[in-house]
C-alpha cells in the first residue's frame, strides 16, 4: 500500500468521481457510497435497487455490479463437517495423528479476537502447540504485536491498525 507504484495507482483511481458523476446522473439521484475500494479492487459499495443495477450492468465504465447480501456466519459445525477430529487423533485412515504440527493455514476472514480459546497455545485438551517457524518467530504483523501471537497463532494481519 505504501509504495510508490501503489500510491501512483491510487491516485489514478480519482477518476473514479468522473464515473460516479455519470451513474448519478444515470440512475437520476445522489449515490450514497459506503465503501471505497483502492488496492485490492478497484470498485464501490451503494445501495441500488434491482432496476438500478439493470441500469448500470450496461454503463460505459461499469465493469461489474456484483450483490451482496448481510449472511449470518456458521461456524459451529465446520470442525465435524471438515473431518478435523478423526484428522487431529489420526483416526480417519488415512492421516497419521499429527495433531496440525508443521502445517501453516492461511484464513481470510472477517476478523479475529487473538485472545479466544480457539488460538490459544495451549488447547483445552491440554496440547501445547509449537510453533512450525521456531519458538517467537512470527508472520506479519505478529511481529511488531507480539502479544497478539503464539506458537498457534504465528501470523496476523491488521487491516487498519485501529483494530488492536
Amino acid at each position: 500500500m505504501h509504495s510508490s507504484a501503489s500510491q501512483t495507482y491510487v491516485k489514478q483511481l480519482q477518476q473514479r468521481a468522473s464515473l460516479l458523476s455519470q451513474v448519478q446522473s444515470v440512475l437520476k439521484r445522489n449515490l450514497v457510497i459506503e465503501n471505497e475500494y483502492n488496492y485490492v479492487a478497484n470498485a464501490i459499495t451503494a445501495r441500488l435497487s434491482e432496476e438500478e443495477v439493470s441500469l448500470l450492468q450496461n454503463q460505459a465504465g461499469v465493469r461489474f455490479v456484483h450483490k451482496v447480501q448481510l449472511k449470518a456466519l456458521h461456524t459451529d459445525t465446520g470442525p465435524a463437517f471438515i473431518k478435523a477430529p478423526a484428522a487431529w487423533h489420526g483416526t480417519s485412515g488415512t492421516l497419521m495423528g499429527s495433531m496440525g504440527e508443521g502445517m501453516i493455514v492461511g484464513v481470510l476472514d472477517t476478523g479475529i479476537n487473538p485472545h479466544a480459546p480457539s488460538f490459544a497455545d495451549i488447547g483445552a485438551d491440554g496440547y501445547d502447540h509449537t510453533n512450525p517457524l521456531g519458538e517467537g518467530n512470527y508472520l506479519a504483523d505478529c511481529i511488531e504485536y507480539e502479544q497478539y501471537c503464539n506458537d498457534k497463532l504465528i501470523g496476523i494481519w491488521f487491516l487498519g491498525k485501529s483494530s488492536q
